[in-house]
């Protein structure tokens, strides 16, 4: 699957010449709804007892049951009222909570690396794309073949877009089924993000941890050289960063099969255009071309 990336220029340089990609701890991701599923939802009445009895009951150990007054078999039998409100008025808080640390624990085991699809970003929307990743124009687009990407994590999957978050729905408190809208709303949070996104035409790669290659305290996936399939430079990208990006490409066989554009601003739309780099133009052909 063909996959681009907005990055600071420097950025580029590193993937050249390390041959290493980043993947991204989801702890630093500034958008505030990231793995946090919200809650819908009434625990219904009937469902919370039937809970209690065949669910939480059973599982209380002896010392608990005698501590509990009264108690002797029957004790939710005669205050399943009390318990069922008690329930209710502690379920939400106590779920918070875990949410909260639900990303927590998502950092303990896996990265992502975020992408664009190339071919669904409409016209101008790359635009966005190049000042809010592409150091505002002056970084560069690489196009990425994931083929190439031999690692074993496969869960690559594109962003849903919508108003409503994934929730965890607390009507039904039976084990079996909130268990499983618990799973559903984690991994569905991965998946969707608000509308206002919609732009980036995201496809997001999650990698386990243990397959990342650990350096001064970041997470990479090794990278070939085939993987990278083209280049572009951002339309204010500073001359003398496309050179050292050129010299890294030209000087290593591996990397000759990589395009290489140049976005220009269009002369009366509010678009770009990206003009194609000749594989045998010489440096200073190039410099000229830049300027």
């Amino acid at each position: 699957m063909l996959l681009c990336k907005y990055l600071e220029s420097d950025g580029c340089l590193d993937i050249i010449n390390n041959q290493l990609l980043k993947a991204t701890d989801p702890v630093t991701f500034n958008d505030p709804f990231e793995m946090y599923p919200g809650i819908i939802g009434k625990p219904d009445k009937g469902k919370t007892l039937q809970y209690l009895y065949n669910d939480l009951l059973p599982r209380l150990s002896s010392a608990t049951k005698k501590a509990l007054p009264d108690f002797n078999g029957k004790f939710v039998l005669k205050n399943d009222d009390a318990f069922s409100k008690k329930v209710e008025q502690n379920l939400k808080p106590g779920l918070m909570e875990e949410i909260y640390k639900g990303l927590e624990r998502a950092s303990q085991t896996l990265r992502i690396i975020c992408f664009c699809e190339p071919n669904e970003i409409e016209e101008g929307d790359d635009i966005l794309l190049w000042s809010h990743y592409g150091d505002k124009h002056k970084g560069i687009r690489i196009f990425f073949e994931t083929d190439f990407i031999k690692i074993l994590s496969t869960n690559l999957f594109q962003v849903v877009y919508s108003f409503d978050r994934a929730c965890i729905d607390i009507t039904d408190l039976n084990s079996s089924v909130f268990n499983k809208n618990v799973e559903d709303a984690y991994r569905n949070t991965f998946k969707t993000k608000n509308k206002s996104w919609f732009y980036e035409k995201e496809v997001r790669w999650l990698i386990n941890l243990q397959e990342c290659i650990q350096e001064n305290g970041h997470s990479f996936i090794p990278l070939s050289p085939d993987a990278v399939q083209r280049i572009d430079f951002g339309c204010k990208c500073e001359k003398d960063k496309i050179i050292s990006i050129l010299n890294s490409i030209l000087n290593n066989n591996a990397y000759r099969h990589v395009k290489l554009y140049k976005a220009l601003v269009h002369e009366h739309k509010f678009s770009l255009n990206y003009e194609e780099i000749e594989e045998d133009r010489e440096i200073d052909q190039v410099e000229n071309f830049l300027d």
